[in-house]
């Protein structure tokens, strides 16, 4: 019992570490996204630039929406089934490419009924920029947090309690050799049954935080 609890501790640790290293590259691409963005729109606005309004975009931009939504809904499913901060970054990513796909073709569309719409798409743009960088950022800002545990989010997470904790606390709890007292008595009571450090800070951090 004790060596396959210190593997399921290690595999956590080690699956942690992974999706720290997805999450915080994630986050970063998100605001390499928000900066490119930002300054394609600016550009754009500065030159007077106008959108491609001809049938081909329209259609290309229609058929990538369709794609885009069928790739975004799955990572989305997955990221909450998980509770992968990987997973919710990667549906980030996809819901931003929708995003754009959107402005692209709500922005030709306007400038092929309205010549003198031509900056609605870069303009759009723009705010988009700035909610790509505010979604990197608080990807990143997670992943530094010292509670990071790999989970989607910190607000995701169950507060601290046993009344709170509902279901998610008795299954986290399975690694307590005594589990009912643990459950019922709201602190994690492996340590004294063990007698092992690494299993005692597993139980407290994974079962009765």
């Amino acid at each position: 019992m004790r060596h396959l609890l210190n593997g399921t501790f290690i595999g956590k640790q080690l699956g942690s570490r992974i999706e720290k290293v997805a999450s915080a590259s994630i986050g970063s691409l998100l605001v390499c996204l928000s900066l490119a963005t930002e300054i394609a729109a600016i550009v754009a606005l500065s030159l007077h630039q106008e959108p491609d309004s001809s049938n081909a975009s329209l259609i290309v931009s229609a058929s990538a929406l369709i794609l885009m939504v069928g790739i975004w809904l799955p990572k989305r499913y997955l990221a909450r089934a998980l509770d992968s901060s990987a997973m919710a970054g990667e549906a980030t990513c996809s819901l931003s490419c929708i995003q754009i796909t959107i402005v692209l073709f709500v922005g030709s569309l306007i400038f092929r009924l309205w010549p003198g719409g031509w900056w609605v798409d870069s303009a759009t743009s723009l705010i988009l920029g700035v909610l790509f960088g505010w979604e990197g950022y608080k990807i990143i800002k997670w992943v530094k947090d010292p509670t990071f545990d790999g989970g989607c989010c910190k607000e995701c997470h169950p507060s601290d309690g046993a009344e709170e904790l509902g279901e998610s606390y008795q299954d986290l709890c399975e690694c307590c050799i005594e589990k009912s007292e643990c459950r019922d008595g709201g602190e994690c009571k492996c340590g004294e049954s063990i007698g092992d450090e690494v299993l005692s800070k597993f139980c407290l951090r994974y079962s009765c935080s």
